[in-house]
């Protein structure tokens, strides 16, 4: 009885219209239009970059081989799922990784309107239009870790996550290197 009762609620939860006994699913709305965002303090993406299905389908190309190297990190990324690419110099553990944020259409919006969750939120400087934030737990920096949310369009994120190389850690910021990392990103993506 238990079952039938669930089977019966779910049922009638998940109709939203009925039209001559048939139930009509409810449909998902919409990404955000950028009329409502940002929302919660975000700041507004100036320079937003609507065509980026080629990175997001292919995460690795967002950095050149001599970009990566730059950062001291191999030259070719590996993809992982996400989308997500990650470079990892085995020697120094010197690590960056990219994912794009597809899931929620809210682009910054959500994470400052969650920013009580975080003990580093920490707004940086702006890249080529694209606002960016530093988030996560403070005492990572310790370690040499840092992530970044880089504004793509009011609804579209990416995040750089970076591991400093073992002999930088502690001795600087990692949020700086994050912020490095998602500069040469974009330089590749606006090209």
């Amino acid at each position: 009885m238990p079952v039938l009762l669930f089977c019966l609620l779910f049922a009638l939860l998940s109709c939203s219209t009925v039209r001559s006994g048939t139930p009509v699913p409810r449909t998902v709305p919409p990404p955000s239009s950028s009329s409502r965002l940002p929302t919660a303090g975000a700041p507004k993406v100036v320079s937003p970059l609507t065509d980026t299905l080629r990175f997001r389908r292919e995460p690795c190309s967002v950095l050149t081989p001599e970009q990566a190297t730059s950062l001291g990190l191999p030259a070719a990324g590996v993809e992982t799922p996400g989308p997500r690419c990650e470079w990892l110099d085995q020697r120094s553990r010197a690590y960056v990784a990219i994912n794009w944020n597809e899931i929620f259409h809210n682009g910054l919006s959500g994470t400052y309107e969650n920013r009580h969750r975080y003990s580093l939120f920490r707004p940086m400087p702006d890249l080529r239009g694209h606002p960016a934030l530093a988030f996560g737990n403070k005492a990572d920096q310790a370690i040499g870790l840092c992530m970044l949310k880089v504004g793509v369009t009011d609804e579209l994120t990416f995040d750089v996550t970076v591991f400093q190389a073992k002999v930088d850690r502690g001795t600087s910021d990692p949020c700086e290197l994050a912020h490095r990392a998602a500069d040469l990103i974009l330089i590749t993506m606006i090209s």
